[in-house]
């Protein structure tokens, strides 16, 4: 095993101790809730949200700090893409930021 596939190990073990798309699905649902339980017209029953990525940023020009980001895309129950849900974490797993966009 080399340093690269070392390290992807290791980050699959991070996100899943952290549960971060457990988490991701929580706090995205807590937000919908919070402005009256619609998400681009569709009430949180009628959501899917279907898991899209990690990815760990390290180094930008836009943030000074390392992040872990969860993407999700959200869609109806009739699989009409609907918009996305990003968690932002530390690598401890702490908080930073949600991001979510609607079509």
């Amino acid at each position: 095993m080399n340093n690269a596939e070392e390290i992807i190990d290791y980050l699959n073990e991070l996100a899943q101790q952290q549960n971060l798309v457990e988490q991701a699905i929580e706090i995205c649902d807590e937000q919908i809730l919070s402005v009256g339980g619609e998400f681009n017209g569709y009430k949180l029953e009628d959501l899917q949200k279907r898991f899209r990525s990690h990815s760990l940023i390290f180094k930008s020009d836009l943030v000074p700090y390392t992040y872990i980001g969860t993407h999700f895309d959200i869609y109806n129950l009739d699989n009409r893409y609907l918009g996305y849900f990003k968690l932002i974490t530390s690598p401890d797993g702490e908080l930073i930021d949600t991001i979510s966009s609607y079509e």
